[in-house]
């Protein structure tokens, strides 16, 4: 069983109607929160969740590189913020995450969320693909299959909670025309996209 909550549709509801619903699902099952990716809303809900000490997993939509798995062990896990910003093997990492952040202008960035979850000892998983077009139906289809099947494998713990993916809210979203040019569903904010529903294999 899981839980998927649309900040990106849902923006109006507030932020604290937002985490009461994901205080209650992470302890469901995995929990996959979408974003408007130059809003923090998500970011705020799963930042809380960190802080309250019920993320044990949280996978962001960077693609993936080695640095993460890194970041699963000591001595980085459980390191304070501030030595994770002094630490110079982790400038490619930052490199990355300031140029995402960079081009949405989100006021609260990837690199605070996850500096936060690794002081906190939440081990991150980056499940994007490191090649594909974002902007095309094919392209989001090779994403969306790749997010999903790792999501789906790291997931789950021993008490099956504790996992929060955080992804652009695109991702969450079903195509009512099927295959088109541009895979633009904002408008969309009704259907779940059947290849993540599918795939995660957590949804009731």
């Amino acid at each position: 069983m899981g839980h998927y909550i649309d900040t990106y549709c849902r923006e109006a509801a507030g932020i604290g109607d937002y985490y009461e619903e994901a205080s209650e699902a992470i302890f469901a099952g995995p929990l996959l929160v979408g974003e408007s990716h130059d809003k923090p809303h998500a970011r705020a809900i799963i930042g809380d969740l960190i802080l309250a000490g019920t993320v044990s997993r949280l996978f962001v939509e960077i693609q993936q590189i080695d640095i993460a798995s890194r970041l699963r062990k000591e001595p980085y896990l459980g390191k304070s913020m501030e030595e994770l910003q002094q630490d110079n093997s982790l400038k490619t990492l930052f490199t990355i995450l300031n140029g995402f952040d960079l081009r949405f202008k989100n006021p609260l960035t990837l690199a605070m969320i996850i500096q936060a979850a690794v002081s906190n000892k939440v081990k991150i998983y980056f499940y994007d693909v490191e090649h594909a077009s974002p902007t095309t139906n094919e392209g989001m289809l090779v994403r969306n299959r790749k997010m999903a099947e790792v999501f789906s494998h790291k997931a789950r713990d021993l008490y099956g909670y504790g996992s929060v993916g955080l992804v652009g809210g695109d991702h969450l979203k079903e195509d009512p025309k099927g295959v088109t040019k541009n895979y633009s569903l904002q408008a969309n904010c009704d259907g779940m996209n059947p290849v993540i529903l599918n795939l995660l294999g957590v949804w009731t």
